[in-house]
């Protein structure tokens, strides 16, 4: 069997589970990499793939400087597309040669997570008055104050917010899940939607997002990245590594004792946020 047939059919198969974007796109550019390794070998058939072959391949990038933990990503990538063969009954399970891979060793690192005064810093960096600087404030916000993933804010729409909750409906195997949120969000939010109102009339979108960019579309996630890390830069917050998929407990959140007083202190949520690596 044709591999490059084969690899089509996964991706198609993927899409039509409705898998997030970030993932069909991953699983993509990994089954690419490995077709096209074995195309330079001049191997395109399925039978004639062997485990030495994803050795091989993993090797090289390790030579190439690619992390443990990046190499063993694409190796599950593999797995997984070699399962989805063995399954629809291309390939024999004793013949499955991602199977016969084993991992990389990964060193064990430790996150430092940021400091409320960083947290503060980078909320009260975008301090504009326009649509843009509130929408990137509301943003930080929210990703800081819930532990949302960045995806699941992407596809917000207003009704979405709710007086005492957010509904997530996009979460993580398209299951839905109630996130509290404090009361200087629930008061961001309200001036931001107010603004975003104002904003849409002036700029009409057919998009029902709740943080539409410039242009109205719906937001990337490298539009997000960027406003996080040009507001870590500024501030002085260094490396800013990326917002991790966790969900912060209540008492992770803003601070209520700051709440009272008005301005807003975000406490450290062990991991959910890492500015260093």
């Amino acid at each position: 069997m044709c591999l490059k047939d084969l690899r089509d059919e996964f991706i198609y198969d993927c899409e039509c589970r409705h898998l997030a974007k970030g993932s069909v796109r991953n699983y993509k550019a990994a089954t690419r990499f490995l077709l096209e390794y074995l195309e330079l070998k001049q191997i395109t058939e399925l039978e004639d793939v062997r485990p030495r072959h994803i050795r091989d391949l993993m090797k090289e990038k390790q030579d190439a400087g690619s992390t443990s933990r990046y190499i063993n990503d694409l190796l599950k990538v593999w797995r997984t597309w070699f399962n989805y063969l063995v399954n629809e009954g291309y390939l024999e399970e004793r013949d499955n040669p991602a199977k016969k891979v084993k991992c990389l060793r990964q060193p064990r690192t430790i996150i430092d997570t940021f400091t409320a005064a960083e947290m503060k810093r980078m909320i009260q960096f975008y301090d504009g008055k326009d649509f843009l600087d509130v929408r990137n404030k509301t943003i930080i916000m929210l990703l800081f104050d819930t532990g949302m993933r960045c995806n699941e804010m992407i596809l917000m729409e207003p009704e979405d917010i709710k007086q005492d909750y957010i509904l997530v409906k996009h979460g993580k195997g398209s299951k839905e899940r109630v996130v509290p949120k404090s009361p200087a969000l629930s008061k961001q939010l309200v001036k931001y939607c107010t603004l975003r109102d104002g904003y849409l009339k002036e700029h009409p979108t057919r998009y029902k997002n709740l943080f539409p960019s410039k242009n109205g579309k719906p937001m990337t996630d490298e539009a997000v990245a960027r406003i996080l890390k040009h507001a870590a830069k500024e501030v002085g917050v260094s490396s800013l590594g990326a917002c991790q998929s966790s969900y912060l407990p209540p008492h992770l959140r803003t601070d209520a004792a700051e709440e009272r007083s008005g301005p807003v202190q975000c406490l450290p949520p062990n991991g959910a946020c890492s500015p260093r690596r």
